[in-house]
């Protein structure tokens, strides 16, 4: 079974501002990811520190400990976001790919102004 969740960029975009709202964020964080937690009796994911907005899904996804809950990660740099469990190996692909894509696109950018 999978531990990751695609969904289209307009979630991430909706998600970020309102988690970022609800607190008093300061230095504010890096809004590339975003931590969450995925609660595994009620199928949900909600930022790690508020509550709204949740993402709620129709499985449950493999434990990465022994309560209810499992820390996750909300991924929303690049043109598709994704929702991951920490620790899992699709949590290792999104950093993998997410940082080789910054990379590229710095050196994209090097490019085009030479």
């Amino acid at each position: 079974m999978s531990a990751d969740v695609s969904n289209a960029p307009s979630l991430g975009h909706t998600r970020k501002p309102t988690c970022v709202l609800q607190q008093d964020m300061d230095p504010k964080p890096d809004l590339k990811k975003l931590p969450m937690v995925f609660h595994h009796k009620s199928r949900q994911f909600s930022h790690s520190t508020v509550p709204y907005p949740r993402v709620e899904i129709a499985q449950d996804l493999p434990r990465q400990t022994t309560g209810d809950t499992s820390p996750a990660t909300l991924w929303t740099s690049f043109n598709w976001h994704a929702l991951t469990l920490d620790g899992s190996p699709e949590e290792e692909f999104e950093k993998l790919s997410r940082e080789s894509g910054e990379d590229w696109k710095e050196l994209l950018e090097m490019l085009s102004r030479t």
